[in-house]
């Protein structure tokens, strides 16, 4: 039965992977990023522990595996992966024991693209971690070190897919507030890592930043073999007890969630429960307003159906989030994060609106066949979208200028936000009409999308990151040579930083709306069925 299902797997997999090639730049993207860090903080580690000037600390070795384990678990939470092709869910309206699929379940977990790049970090780090050893004198202890490298690699894997099946779990969840608090888990989670980068360029030691992840879960698995290099052996026995725990650990509740999944049996859609009363947001409404004509009617519908849609519901709380991140940041710290955040919330607060048409999906045949022009429709839902990262955006230019001490300096940077946010919500409009693709239906689990790696998707996003800030180098350039010395330079810069991005932003209305009225059912033909 095992090798039957692997065969699904792979023939799927194969099948997926034709139809979305784009997918294969990710784990490229990744595997160069991960080269970067883990050289970084191999020669840092060699340094410390070679040089007279470092502690000798061996464990300055376990800060790399220790931070590389946290890295791929939050890549895994943001960046779902959505290529495993078995599902316990689906399995089980087969007539097929839970024990019957769970080495295939185990085994297809690591049959995908990202699973080799923690793999190729673990062999290039081993090697450079096995010939610091040899240069310091500790060539007998190079084979617990390699065991302890793959105890880790093998932790990281089993905690990668824990956390698939915790937030599978979660997602299907039918508190909309649980939900939330699960992106808020993630942000916290990547701001945990942020600070902990942080740490690593400060002039704290790596040698005792090692020493005390050698005492957690991420950091034991290796840590227990450096510890003997240390001459420590009641700790690395400590060390080694906590390493073998946490992965029994982690396997036992992976098991469990794989039977509540397992247990589940796949519900029909339209089979949910609904709330006889609206509540919150969901009883948003403008008074008469909201049915004064077709463009109200469909604002106030996308605002009050915005937070019901699982799909937004991350992206939408991870902005207030990060506000609150860079304002802490402000207040606790000389950072230059508060004025560079701006410019991030500017960029991506524009871009919530990036797959209106996507969105919709099947129901987009409602709007075909309205007696309404399309782009009555289209601009109604993308101002609705805009809505709440414009008040994001305006409370933290507010609470960034009272904080700043040069404050024209805030105002500079207020205002490039502003018009990146401008320029960002017309390329918006732009990738909405033009490129449109397919998702994952509404409530579905975003751990099983595979909506985010077609072509299209993979477009949209290197547009968004690349060109939703270009239209403010005509500003950008006048206001940096001005600031400080010339008034009428700053000033000019301050207009055409504002200026163009508008202009843009009209023209992108112009385009849209004509693209939208004369090929909608073209669109529709794209979107018409949720991506499985």
């Amino acid at each position: 039965m095992t090798s039957t299902l692997l065969k699904l797997h792979r023939t799927l997999w194969v099948r997926n992977l034709k139809s979305n090639a784009s997918a294969v730049l990710i784990p490229i993207c990744l595997l160069l990023y991960g080269l970067i860090g883990m050289a970084s903080l191999a020669v840092l580690a060699a340094a410390d522990i070679s040089s007279d000037s470092g502690t000798g600390n061996f464990h300055a070795l376990t800060a790399a595996p220790a931070i590389g384990t946290l890295a791929f678990l939050v890549i895994t939470l943001i960046m779902p992966s959505g290529e495993n092709q078995l599902s316990a869910r689906e399995l089980s309206a087969l007539p097929l024991r839970l024990k019957d699929i769970t080495p295939a379940l185990a085994i297809a977990s690591v049959l995908n693209l990202r699973a080799p790049v923690p793999v190729l970090l673990t062999i290039a780090y081993t090697v450079i971690g096995s010939v610091t050893l040899a240069a310091n004198a500790q060539a007998l202890l190079i084979l617990p070190f390699v065991l302890g490298m793959i105890f880790a690699l093998v932790l990281t894997l089993v905690l990668a897919d824990l956390a698939v099946y915790v937030g599978a779990t979660a997602a299907e969840l039918s508190s909309t507030t649980l939900k939330v608090l699960g992106s808020v888990a993630v942000v916290l989670l990547i701001f945990g890592s942020n600070r902990l980068s942080s740490l690593m360029d400060s002039d704290f030691p790596l040698g005792t930043v090692g020493g005390v992840l050698a005492w957690t879960p991420l950091g034991a698995p290796v840590g227990w073999a450096l510890s003997l290099c240390q001459g420590e052996l009641v700790a690395a026995i400590a060390q080694f007890l906590i390493a073998v725990v946490s992965l029994c650990v982690a396997a036992w509740a992976w098991q469990r969630l794989l039977r509540l999944q397992y247990e589940r049996r796949t519900l029909a859609a339209g089979e949910h429960k609904r709330s006889g009363k609206a509540k919150g947001i969901s009883r948003f409404s403008l008074g008469s307003f909201s049915y004064r004509s077709p463009e109200a009617m469909e604002f106030t519908r996308s605002f009050r159906y915005i937070f019901r849609d699982s799909r937004l519901i991350g992206s939408i709380i991870m902005q207030p989030i990060l506000a609150l991140i860079f304002i802490f940041q402000g207040i606790n710290s000389d950072s230059e994060l508060p004025t560079i955040g701006i410019l991030f919330l500017g960029l991506f607060g524009g871009l919530l609106a990036t797959n209106d048409f996507g969105y919709d999906g099947p129901s987009l045949w409602v709007k075909l066949a309205a007696p309404v022009r399309p782009r009555t429709l289209l601009y109604a839902r993308h101002w609705a979208h805009l809505v709440l990262s414009v008040i994001v955006f305006v409370i933290l230019a507010i609470v960034l200028y009272i904080l700043s001490a040069d404050k024209l300096q805030s105002v500079c940077f207020i205002a490039a936000a502003t018009g990146i946010f401008i320029s960002s919500a017309g390329l918006s409009l732009l990738l909405t009409t033009f490129n449109p693709f397919a998702t994952a239906r509404p409530g579905g689990n975003m751990w099983a999308d595979k909506s985010g790696y077609s072509a299209s998707a993979f477009v949209s996003a290197i547009l968004s990151l690349f060109i939703g800030w270009t239209p403010i180098i005509p500003g950008v350039i006048p206001m940096a040579l001005g600031y400080g010395s010339n008034s009428v330079l700053l000033a000019l810069g301050f207009v055409l930083v504002i200026a163009v991005p508008v202009v843009c932003y009209i023209v992108a209305l112009q385009v849209s709306g004509k693209r939208v009225d004369e090929t909608l059912p073209e669109i529709y033909s794209k979107v018409r069925h949720w991506v499985s």
